[in-house]
């Protein structure tokens, strides 16, 4: 035989081991818990366990072990009325699918609601049994959702890493519940098992268990003993008393666990019980002390080992989130206020500079030590006439600015009849109308550049208000851990799991996984426990952001090819909680350049808007960026803004392309005029807005696809073009601009896009 069919045998094998050992287990707890007692002759918890783990695939399984734990406890004509609820069940989960726990609960309950009046009616209908009745069938529905929270972890407890204090409280009640099959074995020199194992159990956990949690398991345990007592509440407040005082006492031992429970139970046999009748049998409590001290550690490890996975929940902690949110809102109002104040200083300063009366006359005195230090006229134009002369300097730097420079020729006339140096003068004086031209130059760069920071602050004022907004958050903890408990049932490995909760009924799931998964790995863990309608964007790498569905949803492809082996032409298409962005960036020229200029257009605008600015404040921050590089490089930047809440399409155009609207049957060109980024201070930027109702799809091209002399083909394209494919789509557009071309001659870049109303 080769080695793939053994193989293959061996896995089938293995396969088939599991099969029958999660067989005989579901087999054996079934009978178990069938033959757990209460009211001496009463076996509901067969009846609820079944219930809470019922599938169509093993529901014979579970039925059969149930009946037979049933009628071995109690017999046929005990047993009739829990095999009639059972029937009842199952024919109900072969018409419906019935998964909530409130209602498996409910059916339960009144089945056997239902079967124990008809058993009254026909024992004489006796109030005392039909108080039985409801007591019994109250009891059988919360069981459902004992069972139905912690069975699952009873049965995989080495899979498990975490759980919720819910199924804490649940496997205790279990572990409880699970000893009362014995209550029907008969005391042995007057030691009752069922009792010793319920004492047992609670030395061993409050052994390794904290103080709270040593009380809630005695009180758990009381429970599930104290049914079948009479003096059902104060055998409830000597167990929690018991468990308490024995946690307290773990730091000395075992035995001083043994002694705390003793001590406990004294005590409450004297002050809750006002008389000398033992709650708690002593030689109960000496036996299960004995076992307890002697019992092995590992098997102590091994049964407590979930209550070391158990959540802390801290109880301040939205206290403390909401603190700690005041906080920093106060702080950044006050960087709020700040950054207003940088920017009215900016504003104000943003004006060109004008020479004062003292700078322009040291500037005249230097011409004049240049020119007239050695003219024979010298004391005639500074001393006598000195105010007409600096007059006439002043009508100089007019005509300079006017002219482009001074010359002998437009000099005043009356300045050029008294100087014998005109020539010489007016070399000197464009010196300095240079140099003031120089600093004029400067100044409006420096002017250009406190206006890019008003702005910038501005925006960042703007992120700021959002930011202040986004504080107004709750942190769902007890949430986390519910969805981490998912996670660890699917054997999900991860890092961190975040629940933010916001103001306006919003949310936003974060999950950093261990390894790279698939998104519907994620979907299936979150679903399990939202009923919402989520959407899963993968934001970085093992990061996963789960989100409100959207009312739109948008599929897009790009198509490029590029003339050279450096293409030329930049694109984007990428989500984020303000919408999804589509963008075409055309570097002018070919080559490394134009490359270079479009790949910064487009590694700005990501960044930009990535941050939270708006689209208007990204475009002229790419714009002032580009005009202060080095070179005489531009790049054209065709934008789109979807808004995927309400269906609001923005179209921004600098220097760039028509874009295509397709709604229906109608095609729509949406183009503007104007110039491209990087050309002028003021950016002369188109948008364009459009709103859609359910269905829409969109094309951008780039110059190379667009310039083609017949520049209505591609809205008669998009008319016969199906953008169920929207990757057809663009390549269809791509290749048919090619082809119209007579070949490659351009680099080419072609979005297609479809906005889909999700329903």
């Amino acid at each position: 035989m080769s080695m793939p069919y053994i193989k293959a045998r061996i896995k089938k094998l293995n396969i088939e081991t599991e099969f029958v050992k999660g067989t005989l287990v579901d087999f054996i707890f079934g009978f178990i818990f069938a033959n757990a007692k209460i009211f001496s002759s009463f076996v509901p918890f067969g009846l609820s366990y079944y219930a809470a783990v019922f599938n169509k695939t093993k529901w014979n399984v579970h039925f059969a072990s149930v009946v037979v734990g049933t009628l071995f406890s109690v017999g046929f004509g005990g047993g009739i009325k829990y095999l009639f609820p059972l029937l009842l069940y199952t024919a109900a989960n072969a018409f419906i699918d019935i998964k909530t726990t409130y209602i498996k609960a409910g059916i339960v309950g009144c089945f056997l609601f239902l079967t124990n009046t008809v058993s009254a009616a026909f024992n004489g209908f006796l109030l005392y049994d039909v108080v039985l009745g409801i007591c019994e069938s109250f009891i059988a529905f919360v069981a459902v959702f004992v069972f139905e929270s912690g069975i699952d972890f009873v049965k995989k407890q080495s899979n498990r890493t975490i759980i919720t204090s819910e199924e804490f409280v649940s496997v205790t009640a279990i572990y409880a519940i699970s000893i009362l099959c014995l209550s029907s074995v008969p005391s042995f020199f007057g030691i009752n098992i069922t009792s010793v194992l319920s004492i047992t159990l609670v030395m061993i956990m409050c052994y390794k268990s904290s103080h709270g949690a040593g009380a809630m398991i005695g009180a758990i345990v009381g429970v599930i003993n104290g049914i079948n007592n009479y003096s059902m509440v104060s055998v409830v407040g000597s167990y929690s008393l018991c468990g308490l005082v024995a946690s307290v006492f773990k730091n000395y031992g075992r035995l001083g666990v043994c002694l705390g429970f003793i001590l406990a139970n004294s005590i409450s046999t004297v002050f809750l019980n006002s008389s000398t009748e033992i709650l708690i049998n002593v030689f109960d409590i000496f036996t299960a002390s004995l076992i307890f001290l002697f019992i092995p550690e590992n098997v102590i490890t091994y049964i407590t080992s979930y209550s070391k996975k158990v959540m802390d929940y801290e109880t301040n902690l939205k206290r403390q989130s909401d603190v700690s949110g005041e906080i920093i809102r106060k702080r950044i109002k006050k960087a709020k206020n700040s950054f207003n104040e940088l920017s009215k200083v900016c504003v104000e300063s943003d004006k060109n500079k004008v020479y004062t009366k003292d700078e322009l006359i040291n500037m005249f005195n230097d011409v004049a030590y240049k020119v007239c230090t050695d003219c024979a006229q010298r004391h005639i134009c500074w001393q006598k006439d000195y105010k007409n002369t600096y007059s006439q300097m002043y009508n100089m730097l007019e005509i300079s600015q006017e002219k482009g420079a001074i010359t002998s020729q437009n000099m005043p006339g009356s300045f050029k009849n008294k100087c014998i140096k005109t020539d010489a003068f007016a070399l000197a004086f464009g010196f300095v109308t240079e140099r003031i031209n120089i600093n004029s130059m400067w100044n409006l760069r420096l002017v250009e550049s406190r206006k890019n920071a008003a702005n910038q602050i501005v925006a960042i004022n703007d992120i700021l208000d959002e930011i202040s907004d986004d504080i107004n958050i709750f942190v769902d903890t007890k949430f986390e851990d519910i969805i981490k408990t998912e996670l660890d049932k699917r054997k999900i490995k991860y890092n961190y799991v975040w629940v933010i909760s916001k103001s306006n009924d919003k949310f936003e799931i974060t999950i950093s996984t261990k390894e790279s998964l698939e998104t519907y790995l994620i979907e299936d863990a979150i679903k399990s426990v939202m009923d919402e309608d989520i959407k899963i964007v993968k934001s970085a790498l093992n990061v996963y952001k789960i989100l409100p569905e959207d009312k739109f949803s948008i599929k897009a492809h790009i198509s490029q090819k590029s003339k050279d082996e450096i293409c030329g032409d930049g694109y984007l298409s990428v989500s984020s909680k303000k919408g999804h962005i589509l963008a075409i960036s055309d570097g002018m020229g070919t080559g490394v350049n134009a490359q270079k200029e479009s790949k910064c257009a487009i590694n700005l605008l990501k960044c930009f808007y990535g941050a939270g600015f708006n689209l208007e404040t990204s475009v002229n921050l790419i714009n002032s960026h580009m005009l202060n590089r080095n070179g005489e490089n531009f790049t054209t930047l065709d934008i789109c803004h979807i808004d995927l809440n309400d269906g609001t399409l923005k179209f921004s155009k600098t220097g760039a392309s028509a874009s295509f609207l397709k709604t229906g049957i109608k095609a729509e060109k949406i183009y503007c005029a104007s110039h491209p980024v990087g050309v002028f201070e003021k950016i002369d930027s188109s948008v364009s807005v459009r709103k859609i109702k359910d269905e829409a799809c969109i094309i951008m091209v780039s110059d190379g696809v667009y310039s083609i002399s017949d520049e209505n083909w591609i809205e008669d394209e998009i008319k016969k073009l199906d953008f169920d494919d929207v990757k057809k789509v663009a390549d269809s557009i791509l290749n048919k601009a090619i082809e119209k071309k007579d070949g490659l001659k351009d680099d080419m870049t072609v979005i297609a896009a479809k906005i889909s109303l999700n329903v």
